[in-house]
Parts: structure tokens; C-alpha cells; sequence
């Protein structure tokens, strides 16, 4: 859809654009590329543009394209190459094709691919599109049997000789008329051919015995309106530039132009029919409606010797020649200078008269520019003196003129002199102006007066010592009086001989005075080094950079009949529109918009030195003197490049390797450093086109990045990116679409999704391992604590034994013999019985004691509970232990408490419950471990089975060692129901990993190690 629209607007472009032919060519903006330079590979021969914008340049040396800044030599991605390198013409085509003319044939480079014409091998000097979009072209150096004049059907050309009516041999130039005839030329014909018909025209002076004859004729241009101009190379036969009249070839011969004395090498006609003369020798020519302008190499053409000419979409003519190429544009700001025939580049003041003439103070000369002409007046020709200082018309159109040290009036070709009332001469004129009423108003110096006169008669001197006037110049107030400059920087206006002083606010010495105009309202607008100073309605104001003025100091300034403000200033031409001046009024420190004409426009700007230093014509321009050359502006044709530029992106480099323009390109992963060429085809002055850009998927906002063509970026991160860029023309008109760039950064392995993942698994695994250390850790120290207490039991458990225990089985045996003693009858022998019984009691209680206190050192538990019978000294006829399940190996601390709680319970069971039957059960399943031991004995008081009573500890031991272990635990009984201890372990809480325990016995035995070094 952009290339549609890029091809619509570029259709349209012709009937808007082509360079002013009021002007002469020394007078348009001016760009060449030499040779010398080293940008072209060889000697150019031809220019083209494509429908994308790209200006190509066909040379004796390959093809080179251009985008007004670079040149860049074509050089196909895919390996492919012209079959010669010697390009003689191109075209580029509506549907985008460029079409190459080559020594060798007919070559068409379109979307990336180059096609090769083998069916019409020739040197094809030119190649052309009609209107219906056909390409036709012209062929020498024959090498079949077809015919010179061949056009593109399908894939293949197809060529017409002479069965199909084309009389010639060979074929040049090509061009078509508005009836769609095709014409051309060989050695010396000239042919309109349509259809099979034929129609040939000899230059003058030739006949068919001159068939020898060999490039006599070389170029051909059919204009707008019908006109065809052939050009030739034989000037010494008077054939040079020759004109189709009347069905008659002839050579064209004007009062300013004889065309038989040129050796033309190309003629071309542009948008606006003017005719173009490229030279063999002579340089360019150009004639419109019987006036010619020129332009040769000591005038800046880079050579005299013409190859060809093109027009391209903007109207920039670009011209080639032998040792390069040159570019013309029209500037806004156009100049008179000696090159346009000034007497001399001194041009101190300009005056614009009534009847057209522009006057021109050359200093030493007084020059009067008339269409395009100038004719000097100088001393001891007519001029009656040596310096100008001064000019005025008044209101009959009498041209003042100050001349050395006096006034003149100019009238009938004679300067009459104008003197004071005692016949002396005024002075050296500086200012001239007329009042409302009529008179003329006159600064002079060094004899510092103002003079009024009246039917060129003084009537008044006013010295300045009554009106303290100051250089500069003097303005009509449009009621009566004059406006003046004042010494001290004041605006004064005199009138009925009473002064009027208005002060503005500045630094001493500053913003003097040096230009005025009035408003037919009575305002007066002043210009200054300083900005402009103003007086309205008995008001004063400035205006500055504050306001947003580009630049301070103004040189000259002009009103247009339009109340706008034209300042010629030290930044270039500046437009004031009157809506801006308007609001200025209102507000003095309103933001104003500016329209600015800078050096690219062709403003010189620089300070005139003497009167008048601008002035308005009648026809509405602008002139400007800078005391070297006259400029002038027309505000009626200051109308911009409407065209949009074309933007196109042109290459992709990533870490120094390029890679080719496509869509959804791929860069590979850790593609640092990014560089993005883009460019803007406005070639009207590429300098002044700006670019924007942004990256979505990066950028939040667009970048403006003035006139740079490269876009960087850094360490891009991995993810889909769109470039986008577009750009504005010399006038700021920006293309709405641009240009796009889908691209993506490949990841590298690191920053895939796949990584992500492993090492957020890596992350979780590392921090479940931390998590068990920590908890091996806190085993590890729970192990060494309960390896203390077991330690610590174990020394109670000797301490018991080998104290209490020993002394109470010594108590014990003494006491024993001692009963053995007492008569049986005796009164003390039930005490001393009863007290061996409590004993031999306490005894036993010790002994388990001490075996509940020392750590069991067997790890399995089933075989520790079938031990228990044996260890409390009882019967295991009515005992029985039952495992379900495939034993797991227990937790060690898990282990040994679940040991304790059953022994507990069936030591009660054996000592207290009275039953005939005790049963144990251990059952181990994958999501827990279960004991129940219950026998059918005598049950317990419910109250001992609710709270305990003092003195029967093993149930409250019992809860508190299954709350350590995070167990479950339940007691149920009922007098004489038996009873049943039911323990309940959670398997995570209980069993052993093997492979984890593994693991994590190996990190606690080496934290153990590092916290006991």
C-alpha cells in the first residue's frame, strides 16, 4: 500500500514541481559531485529515479545509487552482475523496475532480482515508458537481424525494423508526444514511427547521398505543447540546434541564441516546456520564449562537456557531464550579483521603482536591473559623480539619487541637482523619505542636517542640534511628520516642528535605531541589533529571543501590503506573518511564530551601509541589500516541497557483520551493538531532511534525531522488535507512513525459557537442600543433645546402681540376716519381713529403672518389645507381639520413644493390670506407624485416665514423650474392659529416606566436623 501511494504521489509530481524560468541558472541553488571526489567509479553518462525515491547514475564503470548523500555502487545480495559495466541509459519504470541500458543489452533490476534481455543483444543508448506503461527502447551495434527500435512484451523484446516500417539502421534517443507517436533518431534522421507508419525529417543542408555521414544528430526532446528539438554536433555544417517547423527541420537561430553554432550533445524539455542545451564544448544553455541563460564551468558547471540532463520528481534539474554531475534547485531567496552583470559585488542599496526597474547602489556605479539585464551608470558616462549614497522615488516616480556630496533628481535620463537656499550642495545624502503631504525629507552629513523640500525647493533646515537625529533611516509618519532615529537610541517624530521622543528600555549603547516602518494606523516598528522595538497608541515594546525571534540582530526590515513583517537578519530571511504582529501588539511578551529562510534557502544576509537597504517592488518582492550582492524574496511563490520523502531502510549491522533487508529478520543471540541505515529521498537539499525514529518493544517515545541517517543500540535483550522511521523534506512536510523493520534478537541458550526453568528447578533444588542441611543441622544438634542426656542417664544409671542400688541390697542382706536371728514369734519379725519385702521391692523398681535409663541399643524394635517380658523379670505365656506390614527403619529419636511408650505401657500391663492376655501390635504402612498395646485386665480409674494422680507418672510420660515426636496418642479403658495404648507417628515424621538420609547423614557429619574444628 506505501509503494502504491510512493507511485501515486510520484505520478503527480510532475505537473507540480520544475525549476522557475524567470530566472536565470545562475540564480538557482547550485550542488555538484566531481570526479575528483571520489564518490563515482567512472566518468557518469546518465541519471534515473526510481519509484522508491533512489536517484541512479549510470557511468563508463557500473552503476552507482544515490539518496543525495551517499553514493553506494550496485552490487546484488545474490551474486548476480550486469553484463557490462558501461551503462548508457536508464529508466526507471511505474511499477518500480529499474531499466538498464548497457553496451551489451537491455537489463532490468526489480525487486531484488536482475533480469537479462538475451533475445535483443545491442548497446541500447535510451530507454523509455509510454503512457500506457509499455517500455520501449532504442538499439546500436546490432548483432542480429532485428530491428533498432524494440519494445518489452511479457519476458521478452521484440524488435520492429524495416517490415515494420522503421527506416533506420540504428536508433538514440527516444521520446513520445501527446498523440502517443514514438520519435527517435539515428546518424542523421530524424523519425516519428506509430503503428508500422513512418515519417523522416534530414537536418537542412542534407540529403541521402550524405548517408555516410556518422553521428550527426545526437538527441531528441518532444516538449508539452507539441515542439520537437533535435540536437546535433556539426556546427561547421550549421547544425547544431535544430527546431521541427512547419514539417520542416530547421535550425533555430534568435536574436540572443544561434543554434547552428552548436555542438550539442543533449537536449531536453522540462515540466514547465522549458528547453535545455547540454554542449559538447560550451557548457549548458538554457531558452525560454526566446531568452537564454548560460552556464559553463568558470561559472561553477563541473565540466563544459555535457553528457545528459534529467529532471527528477522534486524539479531539481541535475545535469552530467565528464567530470561529474550537478544539481539546480530554486531558492527562495534568489541573488543579483556580478555574475548576473552587476558592475561590481558592492551592492550597498537597492530601490525597487514603479515601472519594474531595480536600482542597485554599486558604490561607484549606479546599476538598474530590467528582465533579466543590467545596464551601469558611471562616472564620465551620463553619471555625474563618483559614489551613490542614497535613493528615493517619490510619488510621481522622479528617482532621488544621492551622489557624492549632494542631491539629484533623475528625470529624462539627466541627474538635476537639488540645492540649499544659498546655492551650496546639501551634503552627503544618508536618508530620503516623503511626508503624507508631499515633501521630501532629507539626513545629510557630515554637515548634520534635515532638510525638507518642497517642489524640489528647500523650505526648511533643521540643524541637529534642535532634532538629535542619528544615522540611520527615516520613515513617513502616514498622518503627517517623520519618524527618526535619535543619537541617543530614542525613537523620535517630529512633526509641526515639535519632537517627540519615545524611550525604550536597554543597556546604554545598544539597539540603536537603523531601519523604521510605519503602519497605516500611525504604529511604527523599528529594527536593532537587539531585536525590533515598536510604538503603538502611545505604548513602547520590544522584541526579542524572549519572544522567540531566531536571532537579534536585524538588518533591514520591509512590511508587505499584507501588514507582515519581512526582517532581514544575521539568521537569514525572517517572515513575521501580521496575526503574529497582531498578537505581538496585544501582548508584548507573546510567544510568536517565525518562518525562517536560512543559507539553504540562499539568504546571504549581511548589513547594507547605505540608503535604501530594502525595498518592496510593485510586483510584490522583496529586495534586500548586504553590500555585496542584491537578494530578493517573493512572498507570492514561496510555496513549499509538498511532496512527502520516500524512507527507506537500507541496511542492518550487528557486531559488525551486515545482514540483508527482509521482513521478520533474525539476529542471532548476544547481539550486542546494533546499527540501523536508513535514509530520506528528498534530494531539494538532503541536508535539511530530518529524521525520527523509535524501536517498539524498546523505545516509549520517538526519537528525533535531526539529520542523522543511523539508529544504535545496545544490548538489545532477546524478543520481537519493529523499527520504524520517517522522515520530513526540506520544508518540514514528514512522510505520515514511513518506513518499518520487523527484527528479532535470538536468545542464547541462557536466556530461554528451557534455562529459566532449570535454573528456577536448579534454585528450588539448591533451596530444598539448604532447607534439609538446616534441618540436619538442627538434628545434628538435637542428636548431640540427646546423646548428653543419654550419656547423662547412663551415669545416673551406674550412679543408681553402684550406690543405691548396693547399698540397699546390703541393707537388704544385713537386714536378711538379722530377720534369720529374730524368733519367729518375736514382736518386731512381720515388721522387719515387711520392710525386706519393700526392699526386695525397691530393688527391683531400681533395676528397672536403671534399664529404662540406659539407651537401647538394639535398632530393631520389634525384637526390643519381645525383650521387654524377659527385662521386667515376668512370665510371656500370656504376651504376644503382632507385626503388619514391611518394617521401615524408624527415625533413631522417633525409634526410642515409641520404645519407651511401650515399654511403659506394658510394664503396666504385666505389674498392675492383672490380665491373662497382653498383645502388642506394630504396624507399619507407607503413611504412617502405628503401636497398639491393650490386654483384658482390669481397666483403670477414670480418673487416673483423665488427669493422673500423684504417684502414677507413666501416663503423663507417656503424652509428653508422643508431643515430642509429633505423634498421636490415645488410652483407651474402663474398669475391668482392659485397656489399650494407641500410638500414632505420621510416616514423614517417622520413617527414613534411605537416599536422602544418606545424604543427609553425610552433610551432618560434616557440619558435626566443621563445629568440632
Amino acid at each position: 500500500m506505501r509503494l502504491a501511494a510512493l507511485i501515486l504521489v510520484l505520478g503527480a509530481a510532475p505537473a507540480a514541481f520544475a525549476l522557475d524560468p524567470s530566472r536565470l541558472i545562475s540564480q538557482y541553488g547550485h550542488a555538484s559531485w566531481t570526479l575528483q571526489e571520489g564518490a563515482l567509479p567512472g566518468t557518469p553518462t546518465v541519471m534515473a529515479q526510481t519509484s522508491d525515491g533512489y536517484l541512479w547514475i549510470g557511468t563508463r564503470n557500473g552503476l552507482v545509487r544515490f539518496d543525495g548523500v551517499r553514493f553506494v555502487p550496485f552490487s546484488p545480495a545474490n551474486g548476480e552482475a550486469l553484463h557490462s559495466s558501461r551503462i548508457l541509459s536508464l529508466r526507471g519504470s511505474s511499477d518500480g523496475s529499474l531499466w538498464i541500458g548497457t553496451r551489451s543489452g537491455l537489463e532490468r533490476w526489480h525487486r531484488g532480482h536482475l533480469t537479462f534481455y538475451a533475445d535483443a543483444p545491442a548497446a541500447i543508448p535510451a530507454v523509455m515508458e509510454d503512457r500506457a506503461g509499455k517500455i520501449w527502447f532504442t538499439r546500436m551495434t546490432i548483432r542480429d537481424d532485428g530491428g533498432p527500435l524494440c519494445e518489452v512484451v511479457s519476458d521478452h523484446a521484440v524488435c520492429h525494423g524495416r517490415a515494420d516500417g522503421v527506416p533506420l539502421d540504428i536508433a538514440r534517443e527516444l521520446g513520445t508526444d501527446r498523440d502517443g507517436n514514438l520519435w527517435t533518431i539515428s546518424d542523421m534522421l530524424l523519425m516519428r514511427w506509430r503503428a508500422g507508419s513512418a515519417r523522416t525529417w534530414l537536418p537542412p543542408g542534407l540529403t541521402s547521398a550524405h548517408a555516410d555521414l556518422n553521428d550527426i544528430v545526437q538527441s531528441v526532446a518532444v516538449g508539452k505543447n507539441g515542439e520537437v528539438w533535435v540536437g546535433a554536433m556539426q556546427p561547421t555544417r550549421g547544425l547544431g540546434l535544430l527546431h521541427l517547423e512547419n514539417d520542416e527541420l530547421r535550425s533555430f537561430v534568435s536574436p540572443e541564441l544561434d543554434g547552428r553554432k552548436l555542438s550539442i550533445s543533449q537536449v531536453f524539455v522540462d515540466r514547465r516546456n522549458t528547453l535545455w542545451i547540454g554542449t559538447q564544448d560550451e557548457g549548458l544553455y538554457r531558452l525560454r520564449e526566446g531568452k537564454v541563460s548560460r552556464l559553463r564551468r568558470a561559472d561553477g558547471l563541473s565540466s563544459d562537456t555535457v553528457q545528459s540532463l534529467f529532471e527528477d520528481r522534486e524539479g531539481t534539474l541535475w545535469v552530467v557531464t565528464t567530470q561529474g554531475i550537478d544539481a539546480f534547485r530554486d531558492l527562495r531567496v534568489a541573488s543579483i550579483s556580478s555574475r548576473e552583470g552587476l558592475s561590481a559585488d558592492l551592492a550597498n542599496g537597492v530601490l525597487a521603482a514603479r515601472d519594474g526597474t531595480i536600482w542597485i547602489n554599486a558604490w561607484h556605479s549606479l546599476d538598474a536591473w530590467r528582465d533579466g539585464k543590467v545596464t551601469s551608470l558611471t562616472a564620465g558616462k551620463g553619471f555625474p559623480g563618483e559614489e551613490v549614497s542614497a535613493l528615493f522615488e517619490d510619488r510621481s516616480g522622479i528617482l532621488w539619487v544621492g551622489i557624492d556630496n549632494g542631491l539629484t533628481v533623475f528625470e529624462d535620463g539627466k541627474f538635476k541637482p537639488i540645492r540649499a537656499a544659498d546655492g551650496s550642495a546639501l551634503g552627503f545624502v544618508q536618508a530620503i523619505t516623503a511626508d503624507a503631504a508631499g515633501d521630501i525629507w532629507v539626513v545629510t552629513n557630515p554637515t548634520v542636517n534635515l532638510y525638507r523640500i518642497r517642489d524640489r525647493r528647500v523650505i526648511a533646515t533643521i540643524p541637529r542640534s534642535a532634532v538629535p537625529f542619528a544615522y540611520g533611516a527615516i520613515a513617513a509618519d502616514p498622518h503627517d511628520g517623520i519618524w527618526l532615529p535619535l543619537k541617543d537610541g530614542d525613537l523620535g517624530r517630529y512633526r509641526g516642528e515639535h519632537l517627540d521622543v519615545f524611550s525604550f528600555p536597554r543597556r546604554a549603547n545598544t539597539a540603536v535605531i537603523a531601519g523604521l516602518v510605519a503602519y497605516p494606523d500611525g504604529a511604527i516598528v523599528g529594527n536593532t541589533n537587539l531585536g525590533l522595538v515598536g510604538w503603538r497608541a502611545g505604548k513602547t515594546q520590544t522584541m526579542t529571543t524572549e519572544n522567540g525571534l531566531p536571532c537579534l540582530e536585524i538588518h533591514s526590515i520591509l512590511r508587505d501590503p499584507r501588514d507582515s513583517l519581512w526582517l532581514y537578519a544575521s539568521c537569514g530571511v525572517i517572515f513575521v506573518a501580521a496575526d503574529q504582529m497582531q498578537a505581538w501588539w496585544q501582548n508584548p511578551h507573546a510567544q510568536l511564530r517565525f518562518r525562517v529562510l536560512d543559507a539553504l534557502d540562499g539568504a546571504q544576509p549581511a548589513r547594507g551601509n547605505l540608503f535604501p537597504k530594502a525595498s518592496t517592488g510593485p510586483d510584490g518582492r522583496l529586495w534586500f541589500a548586504n553590500a555585496s550582492v542584491v537578494q530578493f524574496v517573493d512572498p507570492e511563490h514561496l510555496d513549499g516541497n509538498t511532496l512527502p520523502p520516500p524512507v527507506q531502510i537500507e541496511n542492518v549491522v550487528a557486531d559488525r557483520r551486515s545482514f540483508p533487508i527482509r521482513d521478520k529478520l533474525r539476529l542471532p543471540p548476544n547481539s550486542r551493538d546494533l546499527q540501523i541505515d536508513y535514509t530520506g529521498l528528498s534530494m531539494v537539499v538532503p541536508s535539511k531532511t530530518r529524521f525520527r525514529y523509535r524501536l517498539l518493544g524498546h523505545d516509549t517515545e520517538w526519537q528525533d534525531v535531526g539529520a542523522r541517517r543511523q539508529a544504535f543500540y545496545t544490548d538489545l535483550p532477546p524478543r520481537d522488535y519493529v523499527f520504524q522511521v520517517t522522515a520530513s523534506n526540506n520544508d518540514g512536510v514528514w512522510n505520515p507512513s514511513g518506513a518499518n523493520l520487523a527484527f528479532s534478537v535470538a536468545p542464547a541458550f541462557y536466556q530461554t525459557r528451557t534455562f529459566v526453568v532449570l535454573v528456577l528447578v536448579a534454585g528450588l533444588a539448591f533451596m530444598w537442600l539448604l532447607y534439609v542441611l538446616r534441618v540436619k543441622q538442627i538434628e545434628a544438634r538435637v542428636r548431640m543433645r540427646t546423646e548428653e542426656r543419654m550419656q547423662e542417664r547412663e551415669r545416673i544409671a551406674r550412679d543408681l546402681h553402684d550406690t543405691l542400688l548396693q547399698g540397699l541390697l546390703s541393707a537388704s542382706l544385713q537386714l536378711s540376716v538379722a530377720n534369720s536371728k529374730i524368733l519367729r514369734d518375736a514382736p518386731a519379725k512381720p515388721l522387719i519381713e515387711r520392710i525386706l519385702q519393700l526392699l526386695r521391692q525397691a530393688i527391683d523398681e531400681g533395676r528397672d529403672a536403671v534399664r529404662g535409663l540406659r539407651r537401647q541399643e538394639d535398632d530393631a524394635l520389634e525384637r526390643a518389645f519381645a525383650q521387654i517380658p524377659q527385662d521386667l523379670g515376668v512370665g510371656a505365656t500370656n504376651f504376644r507381639l503382632l507385626v503388619e506390614g514391611s518394617p521401615h527403619a524408624l527415625i533413631p529419636r522417633v525409634r526410642d520413644e515409641v520404645y519407651r511408650i511401650g515399654r511403659e505401657a506394658l510394664a503396666n500391663a504385666f505389674r498392675h493390670a492383672q490380665a491373662s492376655s497382653i498383645e502388642t501390635v506394630l504396624e507399619y504402612a507407607p503413611d504412617r506407624f502405628r503401636m497398639v498395646v491393650r490386654d483384658n485386665g482390669r481397666g483403670m480409674d477414670p480418673d487416673v485416665l483423665q488427669s493422673g494422680r500423684p504417684g502414677h507418672w507413666g501416663l503423663s510420660g507417656m503424652r509428653e514423650r508422643s508431643t515430642r515426636i509429633g505423634a498421636r496418642l490415645r488410652v483407651l479403658s474402663a474398669p475391668g474392659a482392659g485397656t489399650e495404648i494407641d500410638l500414632l507417628v505420621a510416616g514423614k515424621a517417622a520413617f527414613e529416606d534411605t537416599a536422602t538420609r544418606r545424604w543427609t547423614d553425610w552433610l551432618g557429619r560434616v557440619y558435626q566436623r566443621s563445629e568440632k574444628e
